[in-house]
């Protein structure tokens, strides 16, 4: 074996101890997260009045030490519910917060019950907290007083010394995946009052997979001309350091999973001062880590006996492209590099789901429209090495004739293969053309909300998780405990397709394919722990690549007994 095979072999062993060292942890199931809400206690009140209010802006001043607010006399409420068809949400005067988040209409990462997207955590405060109001009031388990409850409202309110009145009101509209938020604050005293204050964006997410790579914070910053530039930080970056943003313009703030958001949209411009990301553990398990990102205002006035109120929308839904449209939130679907084709290959995906309702026959369908389209290439390239194989005599001969002149050797090579109509770089150009689709499949199938829970045949009943066939009471190192068929099914088509390659005469060729022999197996442990949407494609595009070659084979043979 000489030295480039032997680097190439090194470089294949490297690539599979980096995979499974980083990237199949990604691909491992989360731990149950638990919570369950509480049937609703609704006390009847009646609604406190609130003045007329104006919004003021101004800038952030040096923080100072935070201190807690007197103790409150206030029972914990912490069971109101407010639901529509799309969200059910349990409210706790504790914080004035949201305690638990429920979306009707899908099921948990594991198929079963409807999907809890956010529950309590002990390690941090309830999304829509009130933290610190001008740095001297901490909020975070500061009860409220529960004014107003209906089917679709809830009414929070509190004192703070004889300075300031803080008014939460909560609304939920029907058929919206978002709750409306409105912070009032109120002056009570007899001069102007500088006031900022800081809200819990995004805390107590669900995972659906394992956090520091499934669930990151998420900030959208308005750069002009209706552009929202989208600032990303994953729980395993936050788990190393904690990110302060103070971009000028934040439009929004939150956190999310692979499928599923919440996001805090302030309805005033330039309301925003900065975001804090950092992450919380409940233990030092880092499968229990979760988001805390809080969005800080800046400095406004409030005149004397004057108020102000903020309005917020706070989205809670999923991250399918049809709704966060609705919400300018498309930033939200980020597949890479390749976003535009991936985004292009799930219209196409759709399209082929209309006819048959079904995203393994549309990956299929998919899989032979790429392979027809490519074939004319796959064709002429297997033609190249065909007659690269009958020009191989001529070419030993040329080594032979110009063994120190190796310019001169290039030339009548280049001359050779151009009298011959041989372009010996046009075998890798099917390759070359497939491995953008790949990649842009393999976001797509991996991120978009369409392939969640989505069935297939048989005992793949999720094309977004690999295709365990048989759970095995053991686990296999690198394999887990899980048979997974069509990862096995791709690398038996792929020798198959090693076989049929035409065969060279060339040493370094001969050594090359060798080493190529080992490339189905070394695929195949990079796909075992895939998603089984894109093991299927490509394991259907192996097949057809089979077939291709039969057929070219078959070409060939007519060519060679041709006259």
């Amino acid at each position: 074996m000489d030295r480039k095979a032997l680097l190439g072999l090194v470089l294949c062993s490297l690539v599979m101890f980096l995979y499974y060292a980083l990237f199949l942890p990604w691909m491992c199931p989360p731990g149950e997260r638990k919570g369950q809400p509480i049937p609703a206690e609704r006390p009847g009140v009646k609604a406190p009045t609130i003045p007329s209010i104006e919004k003021k802006e101004a800038k952030i001043s040096p923080p100072t030490p935070a201190v807690q607010p007197p103790a409150q006399e206030e029972r914990l409420l912490d069971n109101i519910i407010l639901e529509n068809e799309l969200l059910r949400t349990v409210w706790t005067n504790e914080g004035a917060a949201l305690k638990d988040g429920e979306l009707k209409k899908f099921k948990d990462y594991k198929g079963h019950d409807r999907l809890c997207f956010i529950s309590p955590m002990e390690t941090s405060p309830s999304p829509l907290t009130i933290e610190e109001v001008m740095e001297n009031h901490n909020l975070s388990r500061h009860r409220y007083q529960v004014v107003e409850v209906t089917s679709n409202r809830v009414v929070f309110q509190t004192t703070l010394g004889n300075e300031l009145r803080l008014t939460k009101i909560v609304s939920l509209q029907e058929g919206k995946y978002h709750v409306d938020l409105e912070v009032v604050l109120e002056n009570l005293t007899q001069a102007d009052l500088p006031v900022r204050y800081s809200m819990a964006s995004s805390t107590q997410i669900c995972p659906e997979g394992t956090p520091e790579l499934d669930m990151a914070s998420v900030v959208g910053v308005d750069i002009g001309g209706q552009r929202v530039k989208l600032i990303q930080k994953s729980l395993g970056e936050l788990l190393k350091s904690p990110e302060r943003n103070e971009s000028h313009g934040i439009a929004w703030a939150g956190g999310m999973n692979k499928y599923f958001a919440t996001i805090l949209r302030p309805l005033s411009s330039n309301l925003v001062s900065a975001v804090d990301s950092k992450a919380v553990q409940e233990s030092n398990d880092k499968k229990k880590a979760n988001l805390w990102v809080s969005l800080h205002t800046n400095t406004f006035t409030l005149p004397a006996q004057g108020a102000e109120r903020h309005d917020y929308t706070f989205f809670i839904g999923p991250k399918r492209e049809d709704i966060l449209k609705d919400y300018n939130l498309e930033k939200l679907l980020g597949f890479g590099a390749f976003t535009p084709l991936s985004k292009a290959l799930l219209k196409i995906l759709k399209a082929f789901y209309v006819v048959i309702p079904n995203y393994g026959v549309a990956i299929i369908i998919l899989t032979f429209s790429v392979k027809a389209i490519l074939f004319p290439l796959t064709r002429k390239s297997q033609m190249s090495l065909y007659r690269m194989q009958q020009l191989q005599p001529h070419l030993e001969q040329l080594k032979e004739q110009h063994k120190k002149d190796k310019q001169k050797m290039a030339q009548e090579q280049m001359e050779l293969f151009k009298k011959h109509g041989v372009n010996p770089m046009s075998g890798c150009l099917p390759i070359a053309l497939q491995m953008p689709i790949f990649y842009a499949l393999f976001r797509t199938l991996q991120l978009s909300f369409e392939m969640r829970q989505a069935p297939f045949l048989l005992w793949i009943n999720d094309l977004s998780q690999p295709d365990k066939m048989y759970i095995m009471p053991f686990v296999l190192p690198f394999l887990g405990n899980s048979i997974n068929a069509l990862p096995i099914i791709m690398t038996v088509a792929s020798i198959f397709q090693m076989r049929l390659m035409p065969k060279s005469t060339d040493p370094k060729a001969v050594q090359q394919q060798q080493l190529m022999r080992i490339m189905p197996v070394f695929f195949a442990f990079i796909l075992y722990h895939m998603p089984s949407g894109l093991v299927l494609y490509w394991t259907v595009s192996t097949i057809l690549s089979v077939g291709e070659q039969l057929l070219i084979k078959r070409m060939l043979a007519r060519l060679k007994s041709g006259p």
